[in-house]
């Protein structure tokens, strides 16, 4: 599956489930992200997922962190920390819930969050990885 842009709310989520210690690294590459698993294969270069946004083709907050984790795309602490513990609100627009959040932020810090937005999402659609939704197939 060719891999597409995350949405911008899905990169903040990862930074806020990291800072939040959301994430539950387990033996073999293998993390319990809330309700989600993860699994990152160095040798197939591949994440598998369970969360609904990886059947978009889209990698959600749960493969964007497991990445984050490994290295392979930047985590920003300072943002991470300005997210941490916020209360996502699931029934509104992205773009209305990333208004929310940062409109009480100062300029720079806006600026700064859109500039890593832009440099995470061309990261992504860079990457030399896959990113699937988990089956049972995956790592056998």
């Amino acid at each position: 599956m060719e891999l597409k842009a995350p949405s911008r709310l899905e990169v903040l989520r990862a930074l806020a489930a990291i800072a939040d210690e959301r994430v539950k690294l387990g033996e073999s590459h293998i993390a319990k992200i809330d309700e989600y698993t993860v699994k990152w294969s160095p040798s197939k270069n591949m994440v598998t997922s369970n969360d609904p946004i990886t059947d978009t083709g889209r990698p959600g907050y749960p493969a964007i962190s497991m990445l984050m984790l490994q290295g392979i795309l930047p985590y920003d602490a300072y943002l991470a920390h300005k997210l941490k513990g916020l209360n996502w609100d699931h029934e509104k627009e992205d773009e209305v819930v990333i208004h929310e959040l940062l409109k009480n932020w100062v300029t720079s810090d806006k600026q700064k969050v859109t500039r890593f937005l832009k440099w995470i999402t061309d990261m992504i659609l860079d990457l030399d990885v896959s990113i699937y939704k988990e089956t049972l197939a995956d790592f056998v």
